[in-house]
């Protein structure tokens, strides 16, 4: 008998790998490829392939010279941007035995627009010029 093992995705597999690529349609593209290439090994069976569509990742370098020079620091920066995204637990609503917690962040039709914040930030670029 063969222990089971688990990947991180959850699924019973001996063998199992991730391909981390920017551009989604390459990354759908090598995975099939990846996937029916292993699939013609011999001895290999059940072959499975799965495109987790993650949420989008910006990455964000702080200009430390600049945000001291604007009166501000990375930590009342990196707290903004999360709570604009992610949220921040503002206080917390009681009703009866129940607690709910309040929730302050951008709007989600604002929070999915990637393109909104880099105007965003290009505006601020201009005020500041």
């Amino acid at each position: 008998m063969r222990p089971a093992r688990f990947g991180p995705t959850g699924d019973t597999a001996d063998i199992e790998i991730n391909i981390y690529i920017d551009d989604l349609d390459r990354g759908r593209l090598l995975g099939q490829h990846v996937r029916d290439r292993i699939s013609r090994i011999p001895g290999v069976r059940d072959v499975s392939y799965n495109l987790e569509e993650t949420s989008p990742e910006i990455r964000v370098v702080l200009d430390r010279p600049r945000l001291a020079h604007l009166g501000t620091n990375p930590g009342v920066v990196t707290s903004t941007v999360s709570t604009y995204f992610m949220g921040t637990v503002a206080g917390v609503f009681q009703e009866g035995n129940d607690e709910y917690d309040i929730l302050v962040r951008a709007p989600g039709a604002v929070r999915v627009d990637l393109d909104r914040a880099e105007r965003s930030k290009q505006e601020v670029m201009k005020r500041e010029n």
